[in-house]
């Protein structure tokens, strides 16, 4: 009878130990999970929505992210966004969601939607982690080139199957223009 008593005490010891080290291992695994999300601080979107900047856009503008954009930026990580030739570039508002607890410009809290921003020069907005770390970005506000087409000989109507219609793309006044030559598909 004695050795089936000392069999429960060990059976129950092994079934407690079991247990105790099963909540510990869940522990380390959510406590390495916790670590991770408080430290992150990453741009999942960057726009310039139309309904807050009716006054300078008529569409709205998605933000590339580069998460890795290496040498090209100072803190290797940045948005670029292409607006029409002609944007004013003071005051776009931009709106942006974001994994981390606060977005700073030049000392100021910028708030998604709300916040006016001066983007005639790159500007650099800090992420802030739940666990206080930083991360910088460096936002960029491009024109994107917009083709002007001027028509050259002959007329828009090619009825000449012989020779190719000409046309003069022009992009801006810093870029040679180039020669188009569209063939007659008639």
């Amino acid at each position: 009878m004695r050795s089936g008593g000392s069999l429960k005490y060990i059976i129950f010891f092994f079934f407690l130990g079991t247990v105790f080290s099963c909540n510990l291992h869940r522990n380390d695994i959510t406590g390495d999970i916790d670590d991770r999300i408080s430290d992150l601080k990453i741009f999942r979107t960057f726009l310039f929505d139309n309904s807050v900047n009716q006054a300078y856009l008529t569409y709205d503008i998605a933000g590339e992210i580069y998460e890795d954009s290496g040498t090209e930026t100072p803190s290797g990580k940045a948005v670029l966004l292409q607006v029409p030739i002609g944007t004013v570039y003071a005051g776009l508002i931009p709106t942006f969601t974001v994994y981390g607890t606060s977005v700073i410009n030049g000392g100021t809290a910028v708030i998604s939607g709300v916040t006016p921003i001066d983007f005639t020069a790159d500007q650099v907005f800090t992420v802030t982690a739940a666990n206080g770390t930083t991360q910088n970005y460096d936002i960029c506000v491009r024109d994107y080139l917009t083709p002007v087409i001027t028509t050259a000989e002959p007329p828009i109507v090619n009825n000449h199957s012989d020779r190719p219609y000409e046309c003069t793309v022009t992009f801006n006044s810093s870029i040679d223009p180039a020669t188009l030559q569209i063939s007659d598909f008639g």
